[in-house]
């Protein structure tokens, strides 16, 4: 069980995961940050100056989530990925998250998800936004408060298959100024 408490001159709220630039796997783990994000992951920045392939071809975060990882509570986002990263979450369960449950943003961040359970979340159980992007197979979004997921903005895309959306206060899926979504055999 990992929690955190309210830190001072902190830039993000307290996070209980925040891995800048590296690469974490988790493996079985429950974690509660009831004042802040369960996960942060930020890709690491390219140096001044860098050239388009240097950025694109440059060091990025990366997340492993293996089966049995559970977020629970989280007073701001479950899993904040940021600016690049590339996350793969199998088999993990996120319930009631003040915020997002999954909020993926960012040119190059990819969220690829299979057989997780996001519940309960006061936001949204995905977010994608800011030219992200995020593959979901056989996952459940359920009794979000707000949208179960939502895809926002030029670029932005969003893929669903075999997914179950059920039980959201406002719309079960929601897409926004250009995003692209795409959703197979989901229910």
């Amino acid at each position: 069980l990992v929690q955190t408490g309210r830190q001072v001159g902190t830039v993000l709220p307290p996070q209980a995961v925040l891995c800048d630039g590296g690469h974490l796997t988790l493996d079985t783990m429950a974690i509660h940050s009831e004042l802040g994000n369960g996960v942060v992951v930020k890709a690491y920045p390219p140096g001044r100056g860098a050239s388009r392939k240097q950025i694109k071809e440059g060091p990025r975060g990366k997340l492993r989530m293996l089966p049995g990882c559970e977020l629970i509570g989280c007073g701001g986002n479950g899993v904040l990925l940021l600016d690049g990263v590339k996350a793969t979450v199998s088999g993990c369960r996120m319930l009631g998250t003040i915020k997002d449950g999954f909020d993926v943003k960012g040119e190059g961040s990819l969220l690829t998800a299979d057989q997780c359970n996001i519940s309960g979340s006061l936001g949204r159980n995905i977010s994608v936004s800011k030219k992200g992007k995020a593959e979901l197979t056989k996952c459940v979004l359920e009794k979000s408060k707000g949208v179960g997921a939502s895809c926002g903005g030029t670029g932005t895309s969003m893929y669903l298959s075999f997914c179950e959306i059920r039980e959201s206060a406002k719309a079960g899926v929601y897409v926004t100024d250009g995003a692209c979504t795409e959703m197979r055999k989901c229910t």
